[in-house]
């Protein structure tokens, strides 16, 4: 077993326990995936242009300034992290990247639904390493793309480039509470439920954090049809601990 755990791998673990020893347990590679290593790419660059554009800015910040960093910001990372030889075409290739800026456009647009500039401008840290120990699971860590300050307390945001909403766990619980009754089978969403967890706990714990923070509620925003946009894993509140 590994020393420490992510939801990521638990996931893998409830999916396929073999797929699991082979990737952590024993470190063995499969063969290449250039669909998947499009996919990693794209989220890395999405998530250090934000990144990097909310460790630049503060609330004083203009608007436009905050657009203009998150598009050269984009660029950079872009032409570093991501390799036209993974695509098909360089037609294909250029599409992706201009999929990835309208992404961007779409998040930091003040007149859209989306709230990026003020989360780059509140923002109290990024690409926090998170940590917590249960008692049957051992061990659990993640890492929090954004945390931002918010009248309640703190918000953690975390950067989704998906164009479906089926990633996300549903309000309810319903499905939870189907995967722990065994009346189904839900890796994926189950995954989603650790890491608010993970999210949650590992706030309280961090440091850096504690002031201020006294109970954590988790909610989720739902990306719309053919968007990719930032969602809320996790907020923290000042409701008593």
């Amino acid at each position: 077993m590994t020393d420490r755990l992510s939801p990521s791998r638990l996931a893998t673990y409830m999916t396929c326990p073999r797929k699991f020893e082979f990737d952590y347990v024993h470190g063995l590679e499969g063969e290449d995936d250039t669909d998947l290593q499009r996919y990693f790419d794209r989220g890395r660059v999405l998530d250090t242009a934000l990144q990097r554009t909310a460790d630049s800015v503060t609330k004083e910040t203009d608007t436009d300034t905050v657009q203009l960093l998150a598009r050269e910001n984009f660029a950079d990372e872009w032409a570093t992290r991501t390799d036209a030889s993974n695509y098909p075409s360089p037609a294909s290739y250029e599409y992706d990247q201009r999929v990835c800026e309208a992404a961007i456009e779409d998040y930091l647009d003040p007149v859209s639904d989306g709230d990026g500039v003020i989360h780059l401008k509140r923002s109290v840290g990024t690409e926090i390493h998170l940590e917590w120990t249960d008692d049957d699971l051992g061990t659990l860590h993640g890492y929090a793309d954004n945390v931002i300050r918010t009248a309640e307390g703190f918000l953690i945001i975390d950067y989704k480039a998906s164009y479906s909403s089926s990633r996300f766990p549903n309000k309810n619980g319903s499905d939870l509470e189907s995967q722990l009754d065994g009346t189904s089978h839900y890796p994926s969403r189950l995954k989603k439920w650790l890491q608010i967890a993970m999210y949650c706990r590992g706030l309280k714990e961090h440091r850096a954090m504690r002031s201020g923070l006294c109970s954590m509620a988790s909610s989720g925003r739902k990306p719309g049809p053919r968007r990719m946009k930032a969602t809320r894993s996790a907020s923290a509140g000042k409701h008593g601990r």
